[in-house]
């Protein structure tokens, strides 16, 4: 081993967290951003960051942006306050290892929470508790294929959020978004499932 191999492991360690990073802090600027603006006008600037009404409104618009941009907007301080937290949290334990896979989880999410919520309900939706579901579904679907492998969280920190998933869904503590909670659940494991199958040659990767 030379001495170069130490440097050269050390400098793609800090460039994956700066980019870890970067999506994670951008994602929770955009998002507070776009809840000041909710909170000292209302919907009045970001009616375009609904879901429209039809797929046909979408299509004929072009604002396929509208697949993403319900995940930014949130409508309580404690609705953005616990799904950032999460958001920031497990991203890290993501974005450490791949950036990229963090960014992968973000977008494609996003878009599938998004969408099966919009066909359970009515456009005026929003948050990232599809991503966050998202993530957990994919730290835990990781830890039971590889239980040795390079994602690690809590197995009792997954059973507190499944058990919140399900008391939500009784709909006796409000109104939550649970399709986008079990679509983004789904999504993840299935993610981790093409995570592992990509990147089992990978040293590190497989168990």
């Amino acid at each position: 081993m030379t001495i170069l191999q130490p440097i050269n492991s050390f400098n793609l360690i800090s460039q994956k967290l700066f980019l870890s990073n970067l999506l994670i802090f951008s994602t929770i600027i955009i998002c507070g951003a776009i809840y000041w603006l909710f909170f000292i006008s209302g919907d009045q600037y970001i009616t375009n960051l609904y879901l429209s009404s039809s797929w046909e409104q979408v299509v004929q618009d072009y604002s396929y942006w509208q697949l993403v941009t319900p995940s930014f907007i949130h409508f309580t301080e404690w609705h953005l306050i616990s799904n950032l937290l999460l958001w920031w949290y497990l991203g890290r334990i993501i974005g450490s290892v791949s950036p990229a896979w963090l960014l992968v989880l973000f977008v494609s999410s996003a878009i599938i929470s998004n969408c099966f919520q919009w066909l359970w309900s009515d456009m005026l939706f929003g948050g990232m508790s599809g991503v966050v579901a998202a993530l957990f579904g994919f730290l835990a679907g990781y830890q039971i294929l590889r239980p040795q492998g390079i994602f690690f969280i809590q197995w009792y920190f997954i059973g507190i959020y499944l058990l919140f998933l399900i008391v939500v869904a009784t709909g006796h503590f409000g109104v939550y978004s649970n399709a986008a909670h079990f679509s983004g659940l789904l999504w993840g494991g299935i993610v981790s499932v093409l995570f592992i199958k990509l990147n089992s040659s990978k040293i590190g990767v497989s168990a």
